[in-house]
């Protein structure tokens, strides 16, 4: 028989996330976002009459790529340092256990 009621502890991180991780994010996010716009550039600067269309998605995933680029490292570097309060409270919801699921 288990204990139900145990919790679950994780050790802190050895090495912390460094902060040359966040240039790395974010020439990470510009380099995916590249085959998405060029494709929607090329085809709207050949294509008349489906340009402003194009031009107007590309230019609209520029933003939020920039948008990514700019913020969400930081978010996610500052985010790292809470991670091990957060991922205990995150895991125990999957590992909570009512006595109706035992199997016997």
């Amino acid at each position: 028989m288990t204990d139900v009621n145990r919790t679950l502890r994780l050790r802190p991180p050895r090495n912390p996330v460094e902060r040359r991780a966040i240039g790395w994010w974010a020439v990470q996010a510009v380099v995916v976002s590249i085959p998405v716009l060029a494709p929607l550039v090329i085809v709207g600067l050949l294509v008349r009459p489906a340009r402003q269309w194009l031009l107007l998605a590309a230019a609209l995933i520029g933003v939020v790529t920039l948008f990514y680029a700019l913020v969400v490292p930081w978010i996610r570097y500052r985010g790292l340092a809470f991670a091990d309060t957060a991922v205990p409270g995150l895991l125990g919801q999957f590992l909570e256990s009512d006595d109706d699921d035992e199997v016997t």
